[in-house]
């Protein structure tokens, strides 16, 4: 009951959201009520899409929220002296070289609302006959291509050397492209 009218102000009723479906969030008509332990607060439709945010980011939807691709920091590729060394997705990777030059292409897509559609790709040269390139499968692991070739997957902390005559090491053993299927 409204103290200085003495009339009775109608309760819009009460949203409920479901962890799992943070999109009802943003279909409530005209006021947002939010209870916890009998203290109820009204807003206006207004301020309803900022409180809405605000709540999402502090309750969180259920499940993960952190895209599912190999991390990225220290990441780096460099010729020097006829040597290629490159850190990328947390993978090591040394090269002889016959030639100056390294560059990079990187394509990162990171779903926060559906991490498990995220996805990376980092392709990278070092001098004139080296390409490789590495596609997310998940946070650990990557398919490895190597100058077109399928050489399987690496995982994050891998260490993989390539020779002057192109013969692939991973950890130290030696790796052949797959045939393809």
């Amino acid at each position: 009951m409204d103290s200085l009218s003495g009339t009775t102000t109608p309760r819009p009723p009460e949203v409920k959201i479901p962890r799992e479906d943070c999109s009802q969030f943003f279909k409530a008509d005209s006021e947002l009520s939010i209870s916890r332990t009998r203290l109820s607060i009204y807003i206006g439709a207004d301020m309803q899409k900022i409180i809405s945010l605000v709540l999402l980011a502090l309750v969180g939807c259920g499940g993960s929220s952190t895209p599912v691709i190999p991390p990225t920091t220290g990441d780096f590729v460099k010729n020097n002296d006829g040597v290629g060394t490159a850190r990328v997705f947390g993978i090591d990777f040394s090269v002889r070289v016959n030639s100056s030059g390294a560059s990079t292409d990187d394509v990162i897509h990171a779903d926060f609302v559906e991490p498990e559609q995220s996805s990376a790709r980092k392709r990278f040269t070092l001098g004139d006959d080296i390409t490789i390139q590495l596609d997310s499968v998940d946070e650990s692991e990557v398919r490895f291509m190597f100058n077109d070739q399928d050489f399987g997957t690496l995982n994050v902390g891998d260490k993989v050397v390539i020779d002057d005559e192109r013969h692939v090491e991973v950890n130290g053993t030696p790796r052949s492209p797959e045939l393809a299927e």
